[in-house]
């Protein structure tokens, strides 16, 4: 099953269960968002001034807390490279990573800082990469894995238990 649609997530509507969508959701940025009616938008970059106020938690600038969620980005942009609750200093619940060009390559749930539930991968054109289970920061249940051509990657893709592939 997909994770369901979360409060910052780029996609625009829940998933039937045990779908897994081909390609993320387009991430469109607070501002188009708020000139196009729609005040809960999603943040693709980050530009001072669109977002509340908030606390840098490095020297860099390179990550943001607002309200409990993290946004983390790229080393050498604006872009952003990662968002979710942050929640008693670890990553809890519904997080996303971005490639600096702003498509949604990962997203799955935390809690209590580990990765947990269904996860799904893209490559940076989209593509799908990885659909699987996590448990206790590992890979646990089906997973199946795809090679940047399309072709599933038959030496990963498998069942798992807490990260060792059984099968």
């Amino acid at each position: 099953m997909v994770a369901p649609l979360q409060q910052g997530s780029t996609r625009t509507q829940d998933p039937v269960d045990g779908e897994v969508p081909d390609k993320p959701a387009p991430v469109i940025s607070r501002e188009k968002s708020e000139k196009a009616g729609n005040p809960d938008g999603i943040v693709q970059q980050h530009q001072h001034g669109v977002l509340p106020e908030g606390k840098f938690v490095d020297d860099h600038g390179r990550q943001e807390l607002i309200d409990e969620v993290l946004y983390i980005y790229h080393e050498n942009s604006d872009a952003l490279s990662e968002v979710g609750p942050w929640i008693g200093g670890v990553r809890e619940g519904f997080w996303e990573s971005f490639s600096e060009e702003g498509t949604v390559i990962l997203s799955g749930e935390y809690l209590r800082g580990k990765s947990t539930g269904q996860w799904n991968g893209w490559y940076n054109d989209g593509t799908r990469r990885l659909t699987g289970g996590s448990l206790n920061g590992k890979t646990h249940g089906r997973a199946t894995y795809w090679l940047p051509n399309g072709q599933v990657d038959a030496s990963l893709t498998g069942v798992y238990e807490l990260g060792v592939k059984v099968d």
